[in-house]
């Protein structure tokens, strides 16, 4: 999952995303063009709506697109799915559920500036 979100030209990259509030919480899945403004404003509050409601504000997944129709068709597909099997698409290059939002911008986090614990952690 190591993509350089810093791109020009005329090629366009569509993102879906998987953020959450805590290991194994409420997952919510979007689309976006700039994932870095877009998760800065799930972070910060900006966006109304479930995350806002949920708190959820933590980075667990990208997917990087180049066609738009993937990428909503992917989002789509994904939405339907089952909790458990968000869980398992998380899981398999996230196992520790690490916030990813550093990842994107290479800074540390914005908007939260601890995330909840692990199960166990104080």
């Amino acid at each position: 999952m190591d993509v350089c979100l810093q791109y020009g030209g005329d090629y366009t990259m569509y993102f879906v995303y998987l953020i959450t509030n805590k290991r194994y919480g409420t997952p919510y899945v979007g689309i976006t063009r700039d994932l870095v403004k877009r998760i800065y404003e799930h972070r910060s509050g900006f966006v109304e709506g479930f995350s806002k409601r949920h708190d959820l504000h933590q980075l667990v997944r990208y997917e990087v697109h180049g066609d738009v129709y993937a990428a909503i068709a992917r989002e789509k597909l994904i939405k339907k799915w089952h909790r458990d099997w968000k869980i398992i698409l998380i899981q398999a290059e996230n196992p520790e559920w690490s916030d990813l939002y550093a990842t994107i911008t290479g800074s540390p986090a914005v908007g939260k500036e601890s995330l909840s614990p692990r199960r166990g952690q104080k």
